[in-house]
């Protein structure tokens, strides 16, 4: 067999590949064998009829399944021969056949890039790190007022943070008909919280127990992707809404006894806990906001090639979540025109930290999870024994094992580049 290898791209390979017209031969024999196990023919039973017969009535049919079956193991042959590792199942194409002649055909695979991890101490990333304030912590226990509010039906009209039930359905703008599969009875929402939009909450306050309003709601297009959507827009969406229920909300005050029912002993206990557990939330929000800005500044650095079939295969798993989640059909090739570079730029850092864990030989042992779990268990007041066992399972260990290794590799970066720290 003879290999023709040539790089046509960072990412594609192209195989030029002849064998000899003997294995073509051996491929027609044994395949002319297997037919005749299967057939049967006047004055013959199954498995008996003779081979030149075979040859002759099913000639076709094995010369084509013997073709195919040399070009596979050929071309599978041909890969290992090559030390080539491709991403997707190669792309065979231009067989070429004659008797008397070797068998030629050609194979387009994709493979892995090869690149640099370049030096990134260049590379200028901001970090910033936001402090709870007291509005926020007066904001948290505002919320804890709500939780534990009293509510009582009214008949006055509706006002901000009153809670409400309604029945919404949607309908055509033009002519009022209710559009069937977009009745929403029963809906729950409080005024003023933006629980299933503003303009919503707005066009509600005023109304009574029993009145019945058309209503406009605007649809951001990342929420909702219309096929005749253009680019950029919003879509309104039109409802019949009637108010089934209005209840005014009696907030407690803030007091020891409030702190007593969030499990603290005094209001003072209960600000700093709840200023320390908004901090918590802060700080998370700002690393994983410093972990994207990471990601796309090494990806765009270092510029990894991406293979077709990769990008187009990510995208395509983008696209299911769109359809999942979206309550109109989708418009496929907006979505993946639109998302396009953010899943450019995540392939390449996957690719960079792939590179990265075998270039430094990063890895998570067993008594790294062990000490992992403890520690988390020990913060969060639980039973390191019975957390450990929830792990105990492959996939569930194996999903922390790559999260902790996700750290190490951030962690190396963050040794490696430049970073201000912005205080807000």
């Amino acid at each position: 067999m003879k290999v023709k290898v040539d790089k046509t791209s960072d990412t594609t390979i192209e195989l030029q590949i002849e064998t000899p017209e003997e294995d073509v031969l051996k491929a027609m024999e044994k395949e002319a064998v297997n037919v005749r196990k299967k057939v049967s023919l006047p004055g013959f039973r199954k498995g008996k009829v003779p081979m030149q017969m075979i040859r002759s009535q099913y000639a076709a049919q094995i010369g084509a399944t013997a073709i195919e079956n040399v070009v596979n193991d050929k071309y599978k042959e041909a890969i290992d021969k090559e030390g080539l590792h491709p991403i997707t199942p190669g792309n065979i194409s231009d067989i070429d056949y004659d008797p008397g002649k070797p068998l030629k055909f050609k194979a387009v695979i994709e493979i892995e890039p090869e690149f640099e991890l370049r030096d990134c101490k260049d590379i200028k990333v901001e970090k910033t790190v936001v402090k709870a304030t007291g509005e926020m912590v007066e904001e948290s226990l505002k919320k804890v007022q709500y939780r534990f509010a009293t509510v009582q039906a009214k008949e006055e009209p509706a006002e901000t943070g009153d809670h409400i039930i309604m029945d919404m359905q949607e309908v055509d703008p033009a002519t009022g008909v209710e559009i069937i599969g977009k009745k929403y009875p029963e809906t729950k929402v409080i005024l003023g919280e933006n629980m299933i939009g503003n303009d919503i909450d707005e066009q509600i306050i005023g109304m009574k127990t029993g009145e019945t309003k058309q209503i406009q709601h605007k649809v951001l297009p990342q929420v909702i992707v219309d096929p005749n959507q253009e680019k950029g827009e919003g879509k309104i969406e039109h409802f019949k809404v009637t108010v089934s229920k209005i209840e005014s909300v009696t907030l407690p005050e803030i007091n020891d006894d409030l702190a007593k029912d969030m499990k603290y002993e005094t209001v003072d206990e209960m600000r700093e806990g709840m200023e320390k557990q908004i901090q918590g939330e802060l700080d998370n929000s700002s690393r994983n906001q410093f972990l994207k800005q990471l990601e796309e500044k090494i990806a765009n650095y270092i510029n990894p090639p991406v293979p077709d079939s990769m990008l187009e295969n990510y995208l395509n798993k983008m696209v299911e979540n769109y359809q999942k989640y979206s309550k109109t059909p989708v418009n496929i090739e907006q979505v993946k025109e639109t998302e396009k570079e953010r899943a450019r730029l995540r392939l390449q850092w996957l690719l960079i930290r792939e590179k990265l864990i075998e270039q430094e030989k990063i890895e998570v042992t067993d008594k790294q999870i062990d000490e992992y779990i403890k520690k988390y268990a020990e913060d969060h007041n639980l039973e390191f024994e019975r957390l450990k066992i929830e792990y105990r399972s492959g996939q569930r260990k194996e999903e922390l094992r790559q999260n902790l290794i996700d750290e190490k590799v951030y962690e190396y970066y963050e040794n490696h580049v430049d970073i201000k720290t912005i205080t807000q």
